[in-house]
């Protein structure tokens, strides 16, 4: 039996084990669904100046990664970006979003947004804080 710590896993080790849980939860009645939803915001050029990536969970969305510009923060962006993903995720059957957020990004940005937090951790990854919030988003 060899155990080990990898540097980096393989496109195909990834794969392999996230195919493999995804079957046990199957198989243990749970939806095997992980689709992605991903929104980019650009000039025009594909010069990326925010988005976001989501995963579609059997009936919740994940939310990944909220990213703007800092040119382009608090100017409506972000809001715009987060309903599309909601939006979309409804037409999918989602009913629940789940993300996370550090203390020095943007909690209060998903309070505004009627995201209520869920849980926290302190001292995440050091000194700081973790915020879990989910919303509901039934049609």
């Amino acid at each position: 039996m060899n155990i080990q710590i990898l540097k980096t896993a393989s496109d195909d080790t990834y794969n392999f084990l996230i195919d493999k849980i995804e079957v046990f939860n199957v198989e243990n009645g749970e939806s095997h669904q992980r689709l992605p939803l991903i929104v980019t915001m650009d000039l025009g050029d594909d010069k990326i100046l925010g988005g976001a990536i989501g995963w579609i969970v059997g009936n919740w969305l994940l939310v990944d990664v909220l990213w703007i510009e800092e040119a382009y923060r608090g100017k409506g962006f972000g809001k715009r970006i987060i309903s599309l993903l909601e939006s979309k995720a409804i037409k999918k059957g989602c009913r629940q979003v789940l993300l996370d957020t550090l203390d020095f990004q943007a909690l209060n940005f998903y309070l505004k947004l009627g995201y209520e937090v869920v849980s926290v951790l302190t001292e995440y990854p050091v000194n700081g804080t973790k915020y879990y919030l989910k919303k509901n988003i039934r049609a």
